[in-house]
């Protein structure tokens, strides 16, 4: 049943702010996003509302991982809710737009309370998910050097 909630609520999480197209092999936006609404919502009391009780362990890749997260990315590429797109650095994960439209019916349907929570971590997810492209762009610029002598112009 966990696994189930869990995958509700990201694909909700998709439809409702958050990224339209994501790195493919970048996840720690996502589980820093689950991470910091599963806090907020215990701060607010709204544990309710989330109505999903996440559990974390330390990661390498992620920092601190939501466990089951990364399967339920797995699945939503399977059921062709998340597709591959472009290849290497480059390869992102783009929403489908048909299965958004079946999305949406289901965001509807959720308690004010808890859409709210679901947009509130989705536009987090965009958000950092944004910045990990940004840093992923940068690092590719960066990695050759850029000074052009050894010593420093003097007037």
């Amino acid at each position: 049943m966990l696994k189930e909630e869990l995958s509700l609520f990201i694909s909700l999480m998709l439809i409702a702010g958050g990224p339209r197209a994501q790195l493919a092999r970048v996840r720690w936006p996502l589980h820093q996003a689950l991470r910091e609404i599963s806090e907020s919502a215990a701060r607010t009391g709204d544990k309710d509302a989330l109505r999903l009780e996440l559990a974390f362990r330390p990661s390498a890749d992620a920092g601190i991982e939501v466990l089951g997260a990364n399967s339920v990315i797995l699945e939503l590429i399977r059921n062709s809710t998340l597709v591959p797109c472009g290849q290497r650095r480059s390869a992102r994960l783009v929403l489908n737009e048909n299965v958004a439209v079946e999305l949406r019916r289901e965001l509807i349907k959720q308690p004010l309370r808890r859409v709210s929570l679901i947009q509130r971590a989705g536009m987090r997810w965009a958000a950092l998910d944004s910045t990990a492209a940004k840093n992923l762009a940068t690092a590719a610029l960066s990695a050759g050097s850029t000074v052009a002598s050894a010593t420093a112009k003097r007037a």
